[in-house]
């Protein structure tokens, strides 16, 4: 199958992200204290376009690098864009109620599950490309996937305990993996 099959699925991230910014609502009064009411949806809707962003760009970057795309790669692409399309009702959610043990373990695992099936569509789109890219990326390739689970599976244990205790912790360690997320990004030109 072409990669450019692919790489049609940008117009549904960008669809996603304008569902969330659409979930902005105007201040029901004409002053400021209408539009402070509104910050904690602004920060949750920045939180996770920045996340759609960056995954948008590895993404791109991935669709770049190979050369087809296999009927499980395409199945992988399809399981990745079904988990974000959730986004933004875990971001409405924890923008409305973002000390809620609930909205915070719904939106936290939420990202789990969609880090997850990012990482499934990297590994297939590579893995299934593979005699088209040099050994020693390869090696870099899995060495920063490594990195990427043990660094960020013992701390989505260790949230998901914190969250029980401090429900805003769930949105403030995504922000933490997004940094990670850019940190080891070997997509980089």
């Amino acid at each position: 199958m072409s990669k450019s099959r692919m790489e049609a699925f940008d117009a549904v991230m960008a669809i996603i992200m304008t569902v969330m910014v659409l979930e902005i609502k105007a201040p029901d009064s004409p002053h400021i204290s209408g539009m402070i009411n509104q910050i904690p949806y602004f920060l949750g809707y920045f939180i996770s376009a920045t996340l759609i962003c960056i995954c948008w760009y590895n993404i791109t970057s991935i669709s770049k690098a190979i050369h087809r795309v296999s009927e499980i790669g395409f199945a992988a692409n399809i399981f990745f864009l079904l988990c974000m399309s959730i986004l933004p009702v875990a971001t409405a959610w924890v923008s409305h109620y973002p000390y809620s043990q609930t909205t915070e373990y719904f939106y936290f695992i939420t990202y789990i599950i969609w880090t997850f099936s990012f990482f499934l569509l990297d590994y297939v789109m590579v893995r299934t490309n593979k005699k088209y890219f040099e050994k020693t990326y390869l090696r870099k390739h899995k060495r920063i996937n490594l990195s990427h689970i043990f660094i960020e599976v013992p701390l989505g244990i260790a949230i998901m305990i914190v969250i029980y205790f401090i429900p805003i912790s769930g949105i403030i360690f995504t922000i933490v993996l997004a940094a990670l997320w850019t940190v080891f990004d070997e997509f980089r030109a």
